[in-house]
């Protein structure tokens, strides 16, 4: 029996359309419990060093705050609203908090896909909202050619660690 905390309810429940049906319905009761033993034992480590998880749907949320920091590379295109679709159901960001000052952030979004070696090839994982016509061919290793990853995928990025939390393991 797995018991479900807000946080992890808060994802499920920000990601119900208006027929009620789940925005995942592919993750199985074995997945979720998975998941749900991950978030458990991650947040009793943040719990130790005096951090609270939160989780949050909202990409423009993401964006401003990633945008707003120093020395950043700012916001991955594959997790970037203005150029890709991402949105409350395939998008999600952790945040590590200490008292109300997020001092770590981390974005997630999925992607349904045949091939996700195309996807990357023809920039679609990057940019999917603004197509170009200067394509920029992606360098893979020869044997990127053979490989094949389809279905649902998870693809993280906007990892970051506010300077002075950095080092403390």
């Amino acid at each position: 029996m797995v018991t479900r905390h807000k946080l992890f309810e808060n994802i499920l429940l920000k990601n119900v359309n208006q027929e009620g049906e789940s925005a995942m319905p592919w993750l199985t009761d074995r997945d979720l419990g998975a998941i749900q033993n991950y978030v458990d034992m991650t947040r009793a480590r943040a719990d130790l060093k005096g951090l609270r998880m939160e989780v949050e749907t909202d990409p423009w949320a993401f964006h401003d705050f990633l945008q707003a920091q120093e020395h950043t590379h700012g916001v991955p295109t594959t997790h970037n609203p203005a150029t890709t679709d991402v949105r409350p159901g395939n998008f999600f960001w952790l945040q590590l908090r200490h008292g109300s000052e997020i001092v770590a952030c981390h974005a997630q979004r999925w992607v349904e896909t045949r091939n996700l070696i195309e996807l990357v090839r023809t920039h679609s994982v990057f940019m999917d909202l603004t197509p170009t016509l200067d394509h920029q061919r992606v360098d893979l290793y020869p044997e990127a050619a053979e490989l094949f990853i389809a279905g649902r995928i998870g693809i993280g990025g906007g990892f970051w660690i506010r300077k002075d939390w950095r080092g403390r393991g």
